[in-house]
């Protein structure tokens, strides 16, 4: 949500610098506008999206999609996250990537990852093996 109010208020700076000024700046603050409504639309989407199909991930640069099909059972790793501190995330185990990592569910504290690996695996189960 953060992100998304840095975007507007840049989009609101931009749009009064459009209107006056000579026309380089007019230039610029069109191309600030641009990139403020990019940053304001990719950090509304941000994150992780769990359904039946699968697995997406939205970062600001790309978006990651995964079939079921593909993925194997969700552990934890850790890694080095800010300071040296520990840094705790979901991967899976991908056909043909080797290993996903999920960067949208990194967290400092290693039970709160594995609550979120323990309910990425159970919609495993249930995308795989829907009830009748």
């Amino acid at each position: 949500m953060f992100l998304v109010l840095i975007g507007l208020v840049f989009l609101v700076i931009s749009v009064e610098g459009i209107t006056r000024g000579p026309i380089l700046a007019r230039i610029f603050y069109f191309v600030i506008l641009l990139g403020s409504a990019w940053f304001t639309y990719r950090g509304a989407r941000l994150g992780l999206t769990i359904d039946k199909q699968g697995i997406t991930e939205r970062s600001l640069g790309r978006t990651r999609r995964f079939g079921w099909s593909e993925l194997g059972e969700p552990t934890v790793v850790q890694q080095t996250g800010n300071a040296a501190n520990p840094l705790y995330v979901v991967t899976i185990p991908h056909r043909a990537a080797g290993e996903v990592r999920l960067p949208a569910t990194a967290r400092f504290n290693r039970n709160d990852t594995e609550r979120i690996r323990d309910r990425v695996a159970e919609l495993q189960v249930l995308a795989e093996h829907p009830a009748s």
